[in-house]
């Protein structure tokens, strides 16, 4: 299982680049995308991809990544 963190996410300045690092990581077999900051609109974003093109892969913001 592969695990990407995303730290230092901005959300009105990274929304594209971190769609784009979730979306890689998919791509290249990662299970999950942690980011550090709550960002609503980018894990529904990163979820209707993986709706609709199928697969397994999780997302979640606003975690504590240190814990």
């Amino acid at each position: 299982m592969i695990t990407v963190l995303r730290i230092g996410h901005r959300p009105a300045r990274d929304k594209r680049i971190t769609t784009h690092v979730a979306l890689t990581a998919r791509a290249f077999g990662a299970s999950a995308i942690v980011i550090d900051l709550h960002d609503e609109e980018l894990e529904r974003n990163v979820r209707s991809v993986t709706d609709r093109f199928g697969g397994s892969f999780h997302v979640s913001s606003g975690v504590n990544w240190r814990r």
